[in-house]
């Protein structure tokens, strides 16, 4: 409860799953009352540890809430064990400032995000600034989603750009994990499009289908 959210931490959790789905841990401080770490701990077979970095927040706020769920779904037991968790402090802007010789100076994230289309839950369009940029959506991070470079002006552009972005846009490889659960992009900014591949097949599986329906329906006639 007396901990500065001035000071970084790792946050240090050791843990074993015996059966079922491991723990969720939620780390909420006093202060925003949000979950500053959100994550599913490790399904470990023996004790094991999972790191979490905690930078440091705002200057005058002190204390955090650790909330452990341990849920259990349809007469499916969740069995797990803590044998201990830990708040090490660490001087963060020490440790954010050191630079190696040699070593290439990291571009800033300086841009932001201008505005977002949502035309789907699978199928985004972002307007970034001309700058490295961090783009994020609120999205759970999810391997199958997917950003991709287009070009595209007016609406009705835009959309069809974005909806086949998959198949003409170039794709933005720099996908990053954001505050341990959320999908984010490093990107050079402009015009983005986001889209959920898994759903894309399950649309072309239902056109193949169609397709396949018209053709022997046109053969049944004949």
């Amino acid at each position: 409860q007396n901990l500065p959210h001035n000071q970084g931490y790792l946050l240090i959790v050791n843990s074993k799953n015996q059966s079922g789905l491991p723990i969720t841990l939620c780390v909420t401080d006093y202060t925003s009352r949000k979950c500053d770490v959100y994550s599913t701990l490790t399904a470990f077979k023996t004790f094991g540890q999972d790191v979490f970095l905690l930078p440091p927040m705002d200057k005058e706020g002190v204390g955090y809430d650790i909330n452990i769920d341990n849920l259990g779904i349809n007469k499916s037991p969740a069995i797990n064990y803590i044998s201990n968790i830990e708040f090490i402090p660490i001087p963060y802007n020490f440790l954010l400032n050191i630079e190696s010789a040699g070593q290439k100076p990291v571009s800033k994230l300086t841009g932001k995000v201008e505005k977002v289309i949502k035309y789907n839950p699978d199928t985004y369009y972002v307007l970034a600034s001309d700058a490295p940029t961090l783009v994020t959506l609120n999205l759970s991070f999810e391997k199958g989603f997917r950003a991709y470079e287009i070009k595209c002006s007016g609406n009705l552009s835009c959309f069809l750009a974005s909806t086949f972005a998959p198949l003409f846009g170039k794709e933005i490889k720099t996908q990053v994990l954001v505050n341990n659960w959320e999908n984010g992009w490093i990107t050079q900014g402009g015009q983005i499009a986001i889209a959920f591949i898994p759903q894309y097949l399950e649309y072309f599986g239902i056109v193949l289908i169609i397709g396949l329906l018209t053709y022997l329906l046109s053969r049944l006639r004949k």
